[in-house]
């Protein structure tokens, strides 16, 4: 399984992507989410189409 390319943003620049995210319509913080792999993560998604979700993982530890 391929991987994610990693971004050395700054803290600032992180943190203004996730409000950004967390501003969009229907959004949720689940922060109980796990990875495919079964490592904790934080999970900020939504439901598309009364059905479908769709959920961005983020390491707990960064």
């Amino acid at each position: 399984m391929s991987r994610s390319p990693r971004h050395n943003w700054s803290r600032p620049v992180k943190a203004a992507l996730f409000r950004d995210l967390a501003t969009e319509p229907g959004m949720k913080v689940n922060p109980d989410a796990v990875t495919i792999e079964g490592r904790p993560a934080i999970g900020l998604g939504r439901v598309v189409d009364g059905y479908l979700s769709e959920e961005l993982l983020f390491d707990k530890r960064t």
